[in-house]
């Protein structure tokens, strides 16, 4: 016994569901990657809810052009799915570009999409996918839409389809078959995918309903995530793990990869060896993923670079020593060494860090040869200048304020100088952490920047960075917004991104450019978001090493 349906997308903008007698159910594209909707996707979504017949909606992974991390992808699909929470099942389309992430990147997604909507989402790939990888880590959460066609010939609805045969690797059986992408039945003129569904309307709705709630009965809350607990997650793997030792010229790993568990769900990280602050930023960098503040914080930096990062990205305020440091946080010799505060609950206080290769030296052989290149220990009082603590705005369901919808307290003089010194750092993550006093907030600033302080003094380094961060522009236009201070204002730029002949930036640009090259961090817009206030630097670093 089952169900006939069929899944559509845009290149069926033309198909009236309500003509499709024949269906019991209709799956529907809603969004790719973390930039495309599907634009007829509420019209058949609505339609076939109001025709009486059975949803789905299906996200594809990595969509070309609009790539992004499983976090990112899977909120872009929330996004568009919530209307329907409760009503439809949440699929993950697996093909094509996806393929090589493997299996992992595919849980991270089902995970996010389950624990942010309380919906079970399922997965959708070919048959000859399943014996590729190991989906058993899949498959014990998840039910599988599987593809699999005997030919190409035109068919209708068939109940029992051609299969070579009743294995589907990690899964005992699938939820849907897909049998052929040449299908034709009554009320559309054009080819379809055909879909088999094995149950009942009543097995589909109870596959629709949220986590302890009636389909469609309860408004479903974001769960919490510690941004800071999966930062120190990662870190202590980092730290505990053998694959990864000291060293400052390989400070970025090697080939191949470990899988993390952490409350955000598998995450994975380079073998190989970091350092001091290569790993810390690492820590955070992967931990920030798929939030607001995704791409602020970036393991291409040095200890002397780390405060400006952290404190600009609009997450972390500069503490003394004397603040009980918690669990995620930094503590910072901005000369020479970082390590994360892994505890301090007046137990045991414990750090997680990067100190010395097997050599005595910066560097050694990849691995940890001395169980003490990388490690969580005891707490020492070392020569820190000071703590970086993390205020939790980037959780879902988190700090007041995180949503955007709020705003900090404080007058508007001094939020602006807040913002000038760098607490909220720039773009959308300014924005989000101004809430609704941005406007205001960020007109004073603007007035402060371009000479309308009563003392007529300006901050050089604040100006530099907003230089930095693309606010004045480029060329004549920078020249104009700046007038008789631009010259200190340009050579401070100069010196901050070690144009000006320093040895040594706070952030490592040629890291950063090959890792640009690689695709980390996507294209256009999304490349510009991700890089933040570095995007110029690297970006024509990025150009020369290709011309």
């Amino acid at each position: 016994m089952g169900l006939n349906g069929i899944d559509i997308s845009s290149w069926q903008d033309d198909l009236a569901v309500g003509n499709m007698a024949t269906c019991d159910f209709v799956i529907v594209k809603a969004t790719g990657g973390v930039g495309y909707s599907n634009e007829c996707f509420r019209r058949h979504a609505d339609e076939t809810l109001a025709t009486g017949k059975l949803l789905g909606c299906y996200h594809y992974a990595r969509d070309r052009g609009y790539e992004g991390s499983a976090e990112a992808e899977a909120d872009h699909f929330i996004d568009a799915f919530r209307p329907y929470i409760g009503k439809a099942i949440p699929f993950l389309d697996w093909e094509a570009d996806a393929l090589d992430l493997g299996p992992s990147w595919a849980k991270r997604w089902l995970d996010r999409v389950k624990s942010k909507t309380g919906v079970t989402p399922g997965i959708y790939t070919s048959k000859s996918v399943l014996f590729s990888y190991d989906w058993s880590s899949v498959a014990k959460a998840y039910p599988l839409w599987v593809a699999q066609y005997p030919n190409y010939e035109e068919t209708g609805f068939r109940s029992e389809p051609w299969t070579d045969g009743w294995d589907f690797g990690a899964w005992s059986n699938p939820l849907i078959f897909q049998y052929t992408g040449t299908g034709r039945i009554p009320g559309y003129s054009g080819h379809l995918d055909l879909d088999l569904f094995y149950g009942t309307k009543a097995d589909w709705q109870g596959r629709c309903a949220v986590a302890g709630a009636s389909a469609g009965n309860e408004e479903v809350k974001e769960v919490a995530i510690s941004r800071a607990n999966v930062a120190a997650q990662i870190m202590e793997h980092l730290c505990s793990c053998p694959e990864h030792g000291y060293s400052q010229p390989g400070r970025h790993g090697t080939s191949g990869h470990c899988t993390v568990s952490t409350d955000a769900g598998a995450i994975k990280v380079a073998k190989g060896d970091r350092d001091c602050s290569s790993a810390v930023c690492e820590a955070w960098e992967l931990a920030l993923a798929g939030s607001a503040y995704d791409g602020l914080i970036t393991r291409y930096n040095w200890t002397g670079g780390m405060r400006e990062m952290f404190v600009g990205s609009g997450l972390f305020s500069w503490k003394p020593m004397s603040f009980n440091a918690l669990r995620g946080d930094i503590y910072l010799d901005e000369q020479n060494h970082t390590a994360m505060c892994i505890r301090n609950d007046g137990s045991a206080d414990l750090l997680g860090e990067f100190s010395i290769s097997e050599t005595g030296g910066i560097d050694g052989e990849p691995g940890d040869q001395t169980g003490r290149e990388s490690w969580v220990h005891d707490y020492y009082s070392g020569s820190w200048d000071g703590i970086l603590h993390y205020n939790g705005k980037a959780d879902v369901g988190g700090a007041p304020g995180g949503s955007g919808s709020g705003a900090p307290s404080g007058d508007v003089s001094e939020l602006a100088e807040r913002v000038i010194a760098g607490e909220f750092g720039n773009g959308d993550a300014r924005r989000q952490a101004l809430g609704s006093s941005y406007d205001e907030v960020q007109a004073e600033v603007n007035r402060i920047l371009s000479g309308g302080s009563s003392s007529g003094s300006y901050d050089l380094d604040a100006l530099a960075r907003c230089v930095i961060a693309g606010e004045f522009g480029n060329g004549d236009a920078r020249k104009a917004a700046l007038g008789s201070r631009y010259d200190a204002v340009q050579r401070r730029v100069n010196e901050i991104l070690g144009a000006a002949g320093t040895t040594r930036t706070s952030v490592d640009v040629d890291a950063m450019a090959r890792a640009v090259i690689r695709g980390d961090y996507g294209n256009g817009d999304e490349r510009k978001r991700r890089l933040g206030s570095y995007y110029s630097i690297v970006q024509a670093r990025v150009n020369e090493m290709l011309s």
